[in-house]
């Protein structure tokens, strides 16, 4: 059985009742670009240079960098424009007209591998096997285990504007062919070298992303196609021609800029989301498109959402965990609350109202039931509309934790090696009693990912929620 048809012709789409997008002022001064990054946080240029936007706990940003608190440090001076940013393990990196720079906490550092590339990347791709794919105007690159490799196609350098990790984990690339648009290519890569799958022979992509559902979206001169998971393409007019497109493997929305409209796709629906955007533009996990002009900042949502965060769904929960409550429009909320259930939506002990903004609370597994905890918070609106966020949970009925059974684990994980263990380079770091002494110093470290040092992964969460609690039991061994 061969792949599935593409269509011959474009269908014009099938468009539901159109919407006004709720909308919610992010930062009040102009910007050039902005990218989006972790933990809803941007990443936004201005006529200075770089600043990284964070959010606070009721959802409005600050600013959040170098140690005057304005502005990034580092190299970041270096920096006039920013082409793309991907996550990589141990921290982000930043392509820029620079080069290739590392963000580390509020400093923009030039990285590393900068030195094995041939000129600033244009565009970036960080897949799942632990690969960074660049692409430059000599041909795109591949990086992984510490060894740069050019890609050649065809016998000629593989020339790319866009690059995109699929659901797969291989990395599609529109292809650049004599200064303009080329072939849609479905990259991979085998022990004897590239490899390449070309797309449907019509398309030629001028940009690419994909959803968190999985799908392929592509703009070929005004046009939009997509690829479904199971391999089927689709291919659609609009009223007007596309010329942007936003998407992210995290949110089920797709946002399409035309000529004469902002569009918003979801669940296989088309709805016109009001008047064309002329602005730089960014998509973040939820869904929320952020854009910026000389006017500041804003966020647009389809819907009002309640973003819980400090935990994820499933979570096991052994030691107290700070929760943040980020409903949308938080100027608009009259009360939060909060309760728990057990999975069969019984009541358990516990709950109530929760003062702010901001508004938080601290689950602590010895004050909850055993087992699956199901915790509902409710936001209520002054329109008297209930948005509610659930997060199952499990509790486990341990006792507080000590040094030998929880943290010396971590510590050998994370700390010990070469470092901080008995006859490392580094301060050491290897009794309940060294600990006790720089407990502060370790756990700011940590929590702001200056340590451990890159290409180290950060400390997850869940364990610096573990040594918090350790240090607030007494350090127990």
């Amino acid at each position: 059985m061969g792949p599935p048809p593409v269509p011959e012709a474009p269908s014009e789409i099938e468009a539901d009742a159109p919407f006004t997008p709720e909308r919610e002022s992010v930062w009040p001064a102009a910007v050039d670009q902005i990218f989006t990054l972790p933990e809803g946080a941007l990443l936004v240029m201005d006529a200075e240079g770089p600043l990284r936007l964070s959010p606070t706990l009721e959802g409005a940003p600050v600013l959040d960098g170098a140690a005057d608190g304005d502005r990034l440090g580092g190299e970041a001076d270096l920096v006039d424009e920013v082409y793309a940013v991907a996550p990589v393990e141990g921290g982000l990196l930043v392509a820029t007209d620079s080069g290739l720079m590392a963000l580390d906490g509020g400093e923009l550092w030039r990285s590393p591998l900068d030195m094995l590339l041939p000129s600033p990347a244009v565009a970036l791709a960080a897949t799942g096997d632990g690969a960074l794919w660049t692409a430059h105007s000599e041909g795109a690159r591949r990086w992984s285990s510490g060894v740069v490799v050019a890609l050649w196609l065809e016998g000629a350098p593989l020339s790319a504007v866009a690059l995109v990790e699929g659901p797969d984990g291989d990395v599609w690339a529109a292809e650049a062919l004599g200064g303009g648009p080329g072939r849609l290519l479905r990259l991979w890569v085998e022990p004897d070298g590239l490899r390449a799958l070309p797309g449907p022979p019509r398309i030629q992509p001028e940009a690419l992303a994909v959803d968190g559902d999985g799908n392929l979206w592509a703009l070929d001169d005004g046009e939009l196609w997509r690829r479904d998971l199971d391999g089927a393409w689709a291919w659609w007019r609009l009223p007007s021609a596309a010329h942007r497109l936003w998407a992210s493997p995290q949110a089920g929305d797709v946002w399409i800029n035309t000529d004469e409209a902002l569009w918003h796709h979801r669940a296989g629906r088309f709805r016109r989301a009001g008047a064309p955007l002329d602005a730089v533009a960014t998509l973040e996990a939820d869904g929320a498109l952020v854009a910026g002009d000389e006017g500041g900042v804003w966020r647009l949502r389809a819907e009002r959402r309640v973003i819980l965060s400090g935990v994820e769904d499933g979570d096991t929960l052994r030691a107290p965990r700070p929760i943040s409550i980020r409903p949308d429009q938080p100027d608009r909320v009259t009360a939060v609350a909060h309760r728990f259930e057990d999975e069969g939506g019984a009541l358990l002990p516990g709950g109530g109202p929760i003062q702010g903004p901001p508004w938080g609370l601290t689950l602590d597994p010895s004050a909850l039931t055993p087992g699956v905890v199901i915790l509902v918070v409710e936001a209520t609106y002054e329109d008297e509309q209930i948005l509610t966020a659930r997060l199952a949970l499990d509790v486990l009925d341990v006792a507080p934790p000590t040094w030998g059974e929880d943290i010396a684990p971590i510590f050998t994980a994370r700390c010990a090696g070469a470092c901080h263990g008995e006859g490392g380079d580094a301060r050491p770091l290897y009794t309940p009693a060294q600990w006790q002494m720089y407990g502060e110093a370790i756990l700011d470290a940590i929590t702001i990912g200056r340590m451990p040092l890159p290409p180290n992964p950060p400390v997850p969460p869940a364990e610096i929620s573990l040594i918090e609690a350790w240090m607030e039991s007494g350090f127990l061994e």
